[in-house]
């Protein structure tokens, strides 16, 4: 057990300096993986979690050091990637919506006009008004 626990300890430095040197900070690391995981069903904190050999509430107070949380990151990505899908791509809004990780396109829709107070056709007629 004590031989079990050493190990882990071992093995958990190792990834997190080893994440550290090659994404930058913790967090960093934690958008990669989302980013990776995204469009299917282990983008969720405790698949994420799992990927870096953690538990989900070591993930979450790590996060919380940097002074985030793992559904602000998974947000933040999610605009990041809806504005450039809207500038950039001629995917449907359902494409748009299962690539981002959403079950439906109402759930996009939901979240976008949280995000921005418009639905993503909204946004994207804004976004092409812009440019």
């Amino acid at each position: 057990d004590s031989i079990d626990h050493g190990l882990r300890e071992i093995v958990d430095s190792y990834l997190e300096r080893s994440f550290r040197s090659h994404q930058g900070s913790f967090s960093d690391c934690v958008r990669h993986a989302i980013r990776i995981h995204l469009s299917g069903p282990k983008a969720n904190k405790t698949d994420i979690a799992n990927m870096l050999a953690m538990h989900p509430r070591s993930l979450q107070r790590k996060l919380d050091e940097e002074g985030t949380s793992f559904e602000q990151i998974r947000d933040k990505l999610r605009q990041q990637l809806l504005l450039q899908y809207l500038a950039d791509s001629k995917a449907s809004m359902s494409q748009i919506a299962s690539v981002q990780g959403f079950s439906e396109q109402s759930a996009l829709s939901r979240a976008c006009k949280n995000w921005f107070g418009v639905t993503p056709r909204q946004l994207k007629k804004l976004r092409s008004g812009l440019q």
